[in-house]
C-alpha cells in the first residue's frame, strides 16, 4: 500500500513536531474505534508525554449505515480545543448509551450530557478526510497508520511499541 501524505485536518494529540505520527482514521459508533482507542491511550502516553510521538486522530465519515450515528457525532469535535480529547474519552466510552439514537436525539443527547454543539464549518474537513480514507485506501475502521505500516483494531501493544521504538531509533 502507498501511504499518501496527510493532512493537518484532524484531532492532534501531543506536539507538532514529534518525530513519530501516529494517525488513525476510526468512527465513534464502532465498538473496535473504540477498543482501539484506548489501547493507544495506553500505549502512546508516554512516548506523547516525552514529545516522541504525535497522534492524529481522523474522524472518518464512512458510508456505512451501522456507523451513520457516529458520522453525525463528529460534527462535534472542535479540532481546536484543547478539551476535545476528553470529550473524545467520553463518547467512546458511552458508545452503547448514545449509540442507537436518531439524529435528532444524539444532538440532544450530546447537547445536555456534554455541552456540545453541532458545528457548523464542519464539512470541509470532513470532506478532506473522506478524500485522504479513499486516496489511502482505507476500507476499514480503525485503520492506523504508523510510518510505512498499516494496521487495524487487532494490533497488539507490543506490535505498537515495536514499530514506535524502530521509528525513534532511525530518527
Amino acid at each position: 500500500m502507498t501511504i499518501t501524505k496527510f493532512s493537518d485536518v484532524g484531532l492532534h494529540v501531543g506536539q507538532a513536531d514529534a518525530p513519530v505520527k501516529v494517525t488513525s482514521f476510526v468512527n465513534f459508533r464502532c465498538p473496535f474505534c473504540a477498543s482501539w482507542h484506548f489501547k493507544a491511550n495506553n500505549v502512546l502516553d508516554k512516548y506523547v508525554k516525552a514529545g516522541q510521538v504525535e497522534e492524529i486522530i481522523k474522524f472518518y465519515d464512512k458510508p456505512k449505515e451501522t456507523l451513520e450515528i457516529g458520522n453525525h457525532a463528529h460534527h462535534f469535535i472542535d479540532y481546536n480545543d484543547p478539551e476535545s480529547e476528553k470529550i473524545v474519552n467520553l463518547l467512546f466510552s458511552s458508545q452503547d448509551e448514545w449509540g442507537n439514537l436518531s439524529k435528532e436525539e444524539l444532538t440532544t443527547y450530546f447537547e445536555e450530557n456534554f455541552g456540545l454543539k453541532e458545528l457548523e464549518n464542519h464539512q470541509e474537513a470532513t470532506n478532506l478526510i473522506i478524500a485522504e480514507a479513499n486516496g489511502n485506501n482505507v476500507k476499514t475502521v480503525p485503520t492506523i497508520f504508523i510510518g510505512d505500516k498499516v494496521y487495524d483494531s487487532q494490533v497488539s501493544p507490543e506490535e505498537l511499541v515495536e514499530t514506535i521504538e524502530a521509528l525513534l531509533a532511525e530518527k
